[in-house]
């Protein structure tokens, strides 16, 4: 399999920067968003003894993975025209911000269009796989040290 043959995630992407636009991770062929709100189990003591859920603690992470196929320096990336998109990190862009623990970071994620979910966030794991006759492949690890909020634009 050569680095054309990979189908890449095309409809959404993901941005990681320090302000409202940002460079997408260039090569990505999946990305996932895990959010969860706790919940604590409290006991009423009324005519019914009933045992009620209550939400608390709310946290996401997300992950993404791709093909180590553009290096630093290139800015082309296949989600031209989006107004959050100013350029594109290669993956070795990616392992240099994982390695500084940069703190000041913010994820941007598409998911459809005019929908998009930003949060601040922690670069947390940074993985780079390869076997023979296969390109180098990367995931990369995210933590939410924010909320997760919506936007639209």
């Amino acid at each position: 399999m050569t680095s054309t043959d990979v189908r890449y995630f095309e409809s959404g992407f993901l941005v990681i920067t320090t302000g409202t636009t940002g460079s997408a991770l260039l090569g990505l062929t999946d990305i996932s968003l895990n959010y969860t709100v706790e919940t604590e189990e409290l006991l009423v003591f009324d005519n019914n003894f009933s045992k009620l859920i209550a939400p608390t603690f709310k946290s996401w992470t997300a992950s993404a993975g791709g093909v180590f196929t553009r290096l630093s320096g290139d800015t082309t990336h296949p989600q031209s025209g989006e107004t959050k998109v100013t350029g594109g990190y290669g993956a070795d862009q990616i392992l240099e911000l994982v390695k500084t623990r940069r703190t000041d970071l913010k994820m941007i994620m598409k998911l459809a269009t005019g929908i998009y979910q930003t949060g601040n966030c922690l670069l947390t794991s940074f993985e780079v796989t390869s076997s023979a006759g296969q390109p180098l492949t990367f995931t990369l690890e995210i933590t939410g040290t924010s909320d997760l909020t919506k936007s639209t634009t």
